[in-house]
């Protein structure tokens, strides 16, 4: 059974868990919030113990560099409350093979 290693808040009303098996889980109701990558980067930028992403129902959107240089990253599952996925919000995820995206996004930024 997975262990939860690490976990925060991600958002006003959001939480996120990293269990001992990869997997990041973002739960609550609301937005991920915006992460600049130099100045104050996300929890997650550029974590390689990150494998798989599921971003579950209540989550509304994901922020600018939410999992940026997330190089161990293979899969995101992304349910349809979320609207928008940010600029650079998968950038240098360079494992990254699977996604799935709801035609609830109405909104993607550029170079996500």
């Amino acid at each position: 059974m997975a262990e939860i290693i690490k976990q925060g808040k991600c958002g006003d009303n959001l939480t996120w868990t990293l269990d001992n098996e990869g997997l990041l889980t973002i739960s609550g109701k609301g937005e991920i919030q915006d992460y600049a990558f130099f100045d104050s980067p996300s929890p997650f930028c550029k974590n390689t113990n990150i494998t798989k992403v599921e971003i579950s129902q209540g989550v509304t959107s994901i922020g600018y560099y939410a999992f940026s240089g997330c190089k161990a990253l293979t899969s995101i599952t992304i349910q349809n409350s979320v609207t928008s996925i940010g600029y650079r919000a998968f950038e240098g995820c360079e494992a990254l093979t699977s996604i799935e995206i709801p035609n609830s996004v109405t909104s993607i930024g550029w170079n996500a």
